[in-house]
């Protein structure tokens, strides 16, 4: 077998155990809640790109992503209520949600895949961690009892409104 060969059969089994794997996934976030129909479908396709390109090495901090910010948007209390009474989306992740915090990642994954290139790792690495951030403050800044303070205006807003800021979230 040659060396060209090996490789494509490799990446076909990584491809076909990242859909497997994102599969059931996502039926289990799907029965539970986590995900919308459309959330489910951009989870199959993010996670079956990611796996198949990058392997486990790049499965595991999505994964991590995924299920710690479902636990975390599972948590809450009157001010998370009161945050999605004032815009912040409710309910399980869409499409545009999954898209938005796994895109990045699966375009570098990809470009790992196709340059050969370990670099492309790091910049992967980044996307995932900028959406865990991002996510985890958002769920848990909400579940502060004190409101949050505006990044342009510096002054009190209601929870759940766009750019408000608190430390329980920054921390």
């Amino acid at each position: 077998m040659s060396m060209q060969l090996l490789i494509a059969n490799i990446i076909a089994m990584q491809f076909a155990i990242g859909f497997a794997a994102a599969l059931v996934i996502v039926v289990i976030a799907y029965y539970l809640k986590s995900l919308s129909l459309s959330g489910a479908v951009g989870a199959l396709a993010i996670g079956t790109i990611i796996f198949g390109t990058g392997g486990i090495q790049f499965a595991i901090p999505l994964l991590f992503f995924f299920i710690s910010s479902s636990i975390l948007s599972r948590i809450k209390t009157a001010s998370k209520r009161t945050a999605i009474d004032h815009n912040q989306k409710e309910g399980p992740r869409d499409f545009w949600q999954i898209l938005a915090n796994g895109g990045v990642g699966a375009i570098c994954s990809i470009i790992f895949l196709i340059s050969g290139s370990p670099f492309w790792f790091f910049p992967y690495l980044a996307s995932i961690c900028e959406a865990t951030a991002d996510t985890w403050a958002t769920e848990i800044g909400t579940l502060s009892p004190i409101k949050p303070i505006s990044i342009v205006t510096l002054k009190k807003i209601e929870t759940g409104q766009s750019g408000g800021v608190t430390i329980l979230g920054i921390l």
